[in-house]
């Protein structure tokens, strides 16, 4: 246990749990009395009702429906009350800049007045574990990254059809966010603007295309590729399986191909939401052992301390190789 970092929303449902259980209060109501009010995000809600009474951002879903590329705003819209600790509030850019400046602040001014130390605030930005086979750790809850000597840290966010995206640059005194109300073109428009946010600010020109969460990801276009052995390209192929995804690896012409299959997980954060069709299998290269990429995509594997393979990376989330091919 606690061997590799791997993503998981269910911990943050847990420790919203606990916090109902220390505070004596529903979650909502214990974010907005003792964090959201006391710092002034008085435009960051959690209540459906109140985000009823304000102008929001319907997400959408750009994609094939019955055979045909269409949009249509995503339904369901709102995730179930159970999971507001892991992307229930509902905010304005004005309101995350404004709690951006705080985390920005913990070196300069000592913090948040009382409500979080600025001790508090320095160890959510230091790395704690290194996100297997990216340049990228875990902090606590923040991404981190250290670029050219620079740390950044941020944390993207993703609902049924929105997309968000923070990151933050204390020794420049940058902060970034961006929200997209569709899922799918998140990614893209993401790299495209934020490297045009860098690109203009002073001092940080050098980082546009080096640093963010999505690019952490990002292969470049021209990195060259290695060819497997057989014996090589078996330690990687098989199934790889958890609740809600199937990954499965086939050797294709000294190539591995990859095929992906959406679980139905009744009950879950996106159940009954539109969702893209099963993709057709992709072709997965090697930049180097237990690198792999699809699409332009880093594809990570992550050996046990038997030295076999044991798990895929998948959206920063390590899904167990259950099965040889």
């Amino acid at each position: 246990m606690g061997k590799f970092f791997s993503y998981n929303n269910a911990a943050f449902t847990l420790l919203g749990r606990l916090i109902e259980v220390a505070s004596g209060t529903i979650y909502n109501t214990a974010m907005q009395n003792l964090l959201l009010g006391p710092l002034g995000l008085t435009q960051t809600v959690l209540d459906r009702r109140e985000v009823l009474q304000r102008s929001y951002s319907d997400g959408h879903y750009a994609g094939p429906i019955n055979g045909k590329d269409s949009v249509a705003v995503q339904s369901p819209l709102w995730v179930p009350r159970s999971a507001d600790p892991a992307g229930g509030i509902w905010s304005t850019r004005r309101n995350v800049m404004r709690y951006a400046r705080i985390h920005l602040a913990a070196d300069t001014r000592g913090g948040t007045g009382g409500i979080v130390s600025a001790q508090s605030l320095r160890q959510m930005q230091n790395p704690a574990k290194p996100v297997p086979g990216l340049n990228m750790s875990i902090g606590r809850n923040w991404f981190v990254q250290d670029v050219g000597g620079v740390r950044g840290f941020m944390h993207d966010g993703d609902t049924v059809g929105q997309h968000t995206v923070f990151l933050a640059i204390p020794q420049r005194q940058f902060a970034f966010v961006l929200f997209v109300n569709n899922l799918f073109s998140g990614p893209a428009v993401e790299l495209e603007v934020l490297d045009a946010a860098l690109a203009s600010y002073p001092g940080l020109a050098e980082l546009a295309g080096k640093i963010g969460f999505t690019r952490s990801v990002v292969a470049p276009p021209d990195a060259p590729t290695v060819t497997l052995s057989e014996a090589e390209e078996a330690d990687y192929a098989g199934r790889y399986q958890d609740p809600g995804l199937v990954m499965t690896f086939v050797g294709s012409y000294e190539r591995l191909e990859a095929t992906v299959e959406h679980l139905d997980q009744k009950n879950s954060l996106g159940d009954g939401a539109i969702g893209p069709s099963p993709p057709p299998p992709t072709s997965i290269a090697f930049l180097g052992k237990d690198m792999a990429v699809s699409q332009g995509t880093r594809v990570p594997f992550v050996r046990d301390d038997a030295g076999h393979v044991g798990w895929v990376e998948n959206g920063f989330r390590l899904v167990p190789h259950t099965a040889a091919s």
